[in-house]
């Protein structure tokens, strides 16, 4: 089993993230030291296996939609998730002794994987500042997309 940690180097945290089902956790904005998640239990892995493709599923987006009360008639605002889902080839150079999955999220929205011995410093050094932390924008008809 490897452990998974997930790098952010798009301008928008992610929610929630995925390898193979298996859950990543959130990932904030990477900084310059950190890409901005942690790691979380576990990706399978089989040592001599021939491992070519996972399947990652992410946050990519949000939107907010009315949602209204039915204890007090309140009407009040609601965050739906958008996902997305790609596979993704692994980085074919495995280490010996592998420990850790990584799932590396690019600006242009690509996406990287790779099996290491230990968890690596970002790939990219990114300014802090990147971060959009406006709103996401409203739901059409402000109401909660189907699926």
């Amino acid at each position: 089993m490897l452990a998974i940690s997930g790098y952010n180097y798009t301008n928008r945290h992610i929610g929630s993230f995925s390898v193979n089902g298996q859950g990543g956790g959130n990932i904030f904005v990477s900084t310059p030291t950190s890409g901005g998640g942690g790691s979380t239990c576990c990706v399978s892995y089989v040592p001599g296996k021939q491992v070519r493709k996972v399947t990652v599923r992410w946050e990519a987006d949000a939107c907010y939609y009315h949602v209204k009360s039915t204890m007090s008639n309140e009407v009040y605002d609601d965050l739906h998730p958008i996902f997305k889902e790609r596979e993704v080839v692994i980085d074919e150079d495995i280490p010996q002794e592998p420990q850790n999955f990584e799932v590396h999220f690019y600006p242009d929205g690509s996406i990287r994987a790779a099996i290491t011995s230990e968890i690596a410093l970002p790939r990219l050094q990114l300014p802090a500042e990147r971060e959009d932390k406006s709103r996401y924008p409203r739901c059409p008809n402000d109401r909660k997309p189907d699926a």
